[in-house]
Parts: structure tokens; C-alpha cells; sequence
């Protein structure tokens, strides 16, 4: 299966917080910068599992933006930019102590990907995965539409992650849930899951998706992941391990459940 992956590529500067914030003053941290992204993380995370995937994106007329597209390239992924005459997308991620996350994204030439930029790329058999930033966000909202389209018209299978809540919230879960028809594959955590069903528990949130979606699975961070499947609820239990950070862990997660076969199975027998 050739995996096509259409979204954003950023420069993570991340932001290692020693103790909590002390707003208006000077605070002890580590600051690091890597490649990221949701879509750019997702196709990196592919490439561990022996994969090729295609990514296009957009970056600017600028060295950084060269710089990531020669770093995935090297990990293996097959990189389709589109250089525009703005800047490269950046997010600050805030890394508390605990290993949780607060960002600060600016799109940046992501906001410039092409609506037509995967026409001439996908075949029957292809799985297509989409920002879900792509959606939420309404300069681009045109764009991951014309992808699901060209996704289902061309016979390929297709993935989002919603990526946040907040987002959710301002386009509205209903405008959400239809523009999301068709979609095989939902990704989403445990608050996006709430958000989007408008239920208060992850257990029946799960349940509502399945009623909407082939497979959708709810990521709950400690707690693992579940999925609803003939009429149960299927929780796997995460791995034990030291929080360092949860940044790019749900792409990671994502590359895992598109490239797992274990995904397929659920697919074709639901």
C-alpha cells in the first residue's frame, strides 16, 4: 500500500520548562528545535515501520524550511514541497515538568498548500492521511475538503486526526462530524472525542464515533487507547514508560494505527 500524507511540516522550538511559569519574569528553561509537524511526524514515524510515505507540504523561501525537508528525506520519507514566498511554519511548544504540552502554532506557508496538490497522485489501493489542522483551520478548510474528495472518487482509504479540541469548538462539532463523511479511519484523544460528540465520558464518545466512522479510536494517553468494535469496547493499556514530553506522541500513535494491519482487519469487519 502506497501512503499519501497531505499537511503541515514545522520547525519545533521546544521549550523545556524547569518549574511552573512565573508570568512577567525570567524562567529557568531548555530550548531545542526539531522537525515538526502532524503530518510531517506521522510520515517520519512511517519510515520506522519500513514505509515510504509521500508527504506534501509547504514551506517557505527560507533555510530552515530546506533544512526539514532534507532531514525527512534522509529518515526516508518522500518529500513533496511546495515553496511559497512567506515563511515556514513554526509552532513553540511549552514542555511543563509533568511532560505535558502547551503550543503556540503559526502556519506559516502551510497556510499555501495547493488544493490540488495530490489530484494527479492518488490510485485505487493508496490510503490518503490529512491534517486535521487542514480541516479545523478555515484557510485551509477548501483544501483537506478536496483531498477527502479526491480520496473517495479515486477509490483510496482515508485517515484524520482531528487534532484539537479548541478547533473543534470553533468550527462546531456538528459542521465537523459532516464534513468528516467518508472518512475510514478517525484518530482522535480522549477531549477531542468528547468535544466532537458532545458526551462526557470517553467510553460513550467511542461508542457515538462508531457510529459514524468504519474505525475510530480514542487515544487516552496513560491509559492507552480504545476502539468500539462489534458492539464492545476495546481498550489496549499503554506501555509503561518515563514522561519526557507528549509532543508528536498522538503522530506517532497515528503512524502505528494507519500502518497496522490490526487497522485493516478492524476496517473491512466492522
Amino acid at each position: 500500500m502506497r501512503y499519501l500524507i497531505a499537511g503541515d511540516l514545522m520547525l519545533d522550538v521546544l521549550t523545556f520548562l524547569e518549574d511552573d511559569i512565573s508570568y512577567g519574569d525570567d524562567n529557568r528553561a531548555t530550548i531545542e528545535f526539531a522537525g515538526g509537524g502532524v503530518s510531517a511526524n506521522v510520515a517520519a514515524w512511517m519510515t520506522v515501520a519500513g514505509e515510504r510515505p509521500v508527504l506534501h507540504c509547504a514551506i517557505g523561501n527560507d533555510v530552515i524550511g530546506d533544512a526539514l525537508v532534507a532531514d525527512l528525506t534522509r529518515q526516508g520519507v518522500d518529500v513533496r514541497a511546495v515553496r511559497s514566498a512567506g515563511v515556514t511554519g513554526a509552532v513553540v511548544a511549552l514542555v511543563h515538568p509533568n511532560g505535558e504540552r502547551t503550543m503556540f502554532p503559526s502556519a506559516g506557508a502551510n497556510s499555501e498548500l495547493p488544493v490540488d496538490v495530490i489530484d494527479m497522485e492518488v490510485n485505487a489501493g493508496d490510503h490518503v492521511h490529512v491534517s486535521g489542522y487542514f480541516l479545523l483551520r478555515e484557510h485551509s478548510r477548501a483544501a483537506a475538503l478536496h483531498y477527502f474528495a479526491i480520496a473517495k472518487e479515486r477509490g483510496a482509504t482515508l485517515s484524520i486526526d482531528v487534532a484539537s479540541a479548541r478547533l473543534i469548538e470553533l468550527m462546531g462539532r456538528q459542521a465537523v462530524l459532516d464534513a468528516l463523511r467518508g472518512v475510514d479511519l478517525l484518530l482522535c484523544n480522549e477531549n477531542e472525542a468528547m468535544t466532537l460528540t458532545g458526551l462526557s465520558d470517553h467510553r460513550s464518545a467511542a461508542e457515538e464515533l462508531a457510529r459514524h466512522f468504519p474505525v475510530a479510536i480514542v487515544k487516552l494517553g496513560p491509559d492507552g487507547a480504545c476502539v468500539w468494535v462489534h458492539n464492545d469496547l476495546l481498550t489496549v493499556a499503554a506501555e509503561p514508560s518515563e514522561v519526557i514530553s507528549t509532543v508528536g506522541a498522538g503522530d506517532a500513535f497515528d503512524a502505528a494505527a494507519i500502518v497496522d494491519r490490526k487497522s485493516t482487519r478492524l476496517n473491512s469487519s466492522h
